[in-house]
């Protein structure tokens, strides 16, 4: 008689511990599938800051839009466009992207850069159409050592630099007696000025000479061709 008391006192307690489980399996399930259904629901809000509105920073943008509605799927991002002009500059451009709140923010070129790292250390900055990430950030080298393509703070992004040495090798291939190299650029392109000094260290190394030409490029640039011979 006490074997079949707690032979049913057994089964109850068994039964009672399969309605718990269902009842907790159940809820964690429920759970699960909110999480999922947040996650699917969200959208992420993007700022494309553009310093200048013409076909490359447009092109520009295009391309970090496929490779991110690639990545999270094209539903889940939007992304809202502030170009510079006339009437708005870089700063006001940031100033009211950052009004809305964005997850990230992705900039063309080298006005909206430094104006979202002025104005923002914590929201996730892409930056595009950048060819010296170094000198647009001023991130100095210690100790002499060179840099390790990192900015150390919330900025990453693509650089727009050439590759000058195959210009130099293509340029040296093509040129059967190449004696002397004319370098044409403007002295307000901080860009050019940059690439130039890599140029023309290849060309040194090469022992080909070399000569500046300076082409202003405004009315308030000094005037005149001036050069300078590498020897």
């Amino acid at each position: 008689m006490k074997k079949r008391i707690i032979s049913v006192l057994l089964v109850g307690l068994l039964a009672v511990g399969l309605i718990a489980c269902q009842k907790n399996s159940k809820k964690e399930h429920e759970n699960v599938n909110n999480e999922e259904s947040s996650e699917e629901d969200f959208v992420y809000n993007i700022a494309a800051c553009l310093s200048e509105d013409n076909d490359y920073n447009r092109n520009l943008l295009k391309g970090f839009e496929d490779c991110v509605g690639a990545y999270v799927g094209a539903d889940h991002i939007k992304v809202s466009v502030y170009t510079t002009s006339e009437d708005m500059a870089s700063d006001d451009v940031v100033k009211k992207a950052l009004a809305t709140s964005p997850d990230m923010i992705f900039t063309a070129g080298k006005a909206t850069l430094t104006s979202a790292t002025t104005a923002t250390e914590a929201i996730p900055i892409v930056a595009t159409g950048i060819v010296d990430f170094k000198g647009t950030l001023r991130i100095t080298s210690l100790d002499g050592k060179s840099w390790d393509k990192t900015t150390g703070r919330n900025v990453t992004g693509v650089s727009s630099k050439p590759s000058i040495v195959d210009q130099v090798s293509l340029m040296i291939e093509s040129t059967k007696d190449l004696q002397t190299v004319g370098i044409l650029f403007s002295p307000e392109d901080t860009d050019a000025i940059y690439q130039n000094e890599i140029f023309e260290s290849y060309l040194d190394q090469a022992g080909i000479p070399w000569k500046e030409y300076l082409i202003p490029a405004s009315d308030s640039a000094i005037g005149g061709a001036e050069d300078q011979n590498s020897t």
